[in-house]
């Protein structure tokens, strides 16, 4: 991109041999670059907005059982007994089917490509401070996200995200297309590996273990099975002891209990860690390639990007869940984890897919683009919309709230959820009608820019939305 000029000068040439000489005022300098400052909204990708607010909903999906219950009555309620009844079971189906792992792979997807679309702008404009203000962005999302992790709830996945994006920004001056090979390496590699290791497991003992090795390891697998019964007995032992003191125990014991789940939740970091920066460098890579401001112009990928979501990540979540619920608790493992790798590397990135290119289809059509802004509306206030899901939620299951913790089943979870979020479209509609930012962004931004951030609309009715 070259650099900003100043205005052109008139010369004298000389007739005689056609010489410049030397012009009688000296150029203007160049007028230098405007400062970082947060995108006005005339600037924004309307359809990253809408898209953004339905993966706010998504997340809280699949956020909401983890917040009213153990972990393990959701991950794992097949081997747990918990919410048996058919309105519970349905509720979950329904949370595995068509949220789980999808709305988190939005979510990321649409962290990179937003921070590739800042970059761009940026040096568009010519701006030369952009390392330290992207820096200093990430570090307060971390700040941000480590009170949330510690104070609040062991779920947070800001914390994460902001140390991943200190990783991306090494990749803000790559190629696409190798920004695009690098991402697909990344999304093949956990895929082969793992399948490629379970099917050695399953035939490394017909081909290169000794008979006598053979029965040893049969029986050790004998074994294991004997002793399931013992562990989940455990486990549910576990699960009433956490239930009660969420549920019943003082702020300290609570406080305590979620830090048990923290320490869990930050080894399983590393490997989700790796699929989330996949998928940054995805969004990276659609941010450099110009798609996203030439809608459009590209209406055909689009399509083709729907159709291969719909068949290939939606009908395959259908029907690896299928698989899940005939398999018998003895399966071989290379069964189990052939349906699993199918699931989370090819269902779930290809159902996030679909979700996103139907919106930006819909969004084409002016009705649906009226429709949907007041999705858009919450996708602008992501961040406090996200935190607000924390503070509500805690404050109805914890002991320090209403108590309702490990009483509230999946499906009027997954009821409360849908009123929840409806109450935060009119309310995030509301509040972008009167003011710039939502309350955390502001925080957010005024941090990040190391000064306080204007409110104020700037053009009053031009800001507002429908």
């Amino acid at each position: 991109m070259s650099e900003p000029t100043g205005e052109p000068h008139d010369v004298e040439v000389a007739p005689d041999d056609g010489e410049y000489i030397t012009p009688a005022t000296e150029p203007e300098p160049p007028p230098p670059p405007p400062p970082l400052e947060p995108v006005a909204k005339k600037q924004r990708i309307a359809e990253m907005d809408i898209i953004r607010g339905l993966a706010i909903l998504g997340v809280f999906l699949i956020n909401m059982p983890l917040f009213n219950a153990p972990s393990q009555a959701f991950f794992n309620n097949k081997a747990t007994g918990w919410w048996t009844e058919w309105n519970h079971q349905a509720a979950l189906w329904f949370i595995h089917t068509f949220a789980q792992g999808k709305f988190y792979t939005l979510f990321s997807f649409l962290f990179g490509m937003g921070f590739g679309v800042q970059i761009m702008r940026a040096m568009e404009k010519g701006q030369k401070d952009i390392t330290k203000v992207y820096l200093r962005r990430l570090a307060v999302l971390l700040v941000i996200g480590i009170i949330h992790f510690t104070c609040f709830w062991w779920g947070d996945v800001l914390h994460v995200y902001a140390t991943l994006g200190f990783l991306l920004f090494l990749f803000r001056k790559a190629p696409p297309k190798r920004i695009l090979r690098i991402a697909f390496a990344l999304a093949l590699f956990p895929m082969i590996s793992t399948f490629g290791y379970f099917t050695f497991q399953a035939v490394k003992d017909k081909f290169f273990t000794s008979e006598a090795k053979r029965k040893e390891v049969e029986k050790k697998e004998a074994e294991n099975v004997a002793k399931r019964p013992e562990r989940r007995q455990k486990m549910k032992e576990d699960m009433h002891r956490n239930k009660v003191i969420m549920s019943t125990g003082t702020i300290k014991e609570v406080f305590l209990e979620r830090m048990k789940e923290d320490r869990r939740q930050l080894p399983g970091e590393i490997s989700w860690g790796m699929e989330l920066f996949t998928n940054f460098l995805f969004g990276l890579w659609m941010a450099r390639s110009g798609l996203m401001e030439r809608v459009r112009e590209n209406l055909g990928f689009f399509r083709r990007v729907f159709w291969i979501g719909l068949i290939g990540g939606l009908g395959l979540s259908l029907l690896t869940h299928w698989l899940q619920g005939q398999m018998p608790d003895n399966a071989p493992n290379w069964q189990q984890a052939l349906v699993g790798t199918v699931q989370e590397f090819v269902s779930r990135p290809l159902s996030a897919a679909f979700y996103g290119a139907g919106l930006i289809l819909l969004a084409q059509y002016e009705f649906w683009r009226r429709a949907l802004a007041p999705m858009a509306a919450v996708g602008r206030m992501a961040l406090t919309n996200y935190l607000t899901h924390t503070l509500i939620c805690t404050t109805i299951f914890y002991s320090y709230g209403f108590g309702l913790y490990g009483k509230v089943g999946p499906a009027w979870g997954l009821l409360l959820c849908f009123v929840i979020y409806g109450l935060q479209l009119p309310f995030s509609v509301w509040w972008l009608n009167h003011y710039r930012f939502g309350p955390m962004e502001w925080v957010w931004r005024s941090l990040t820019y190391g000064k306080r951030q204007s409110m104020e609309l700037a053009t009053g009715a031009d800001q507002r939305l429908v």
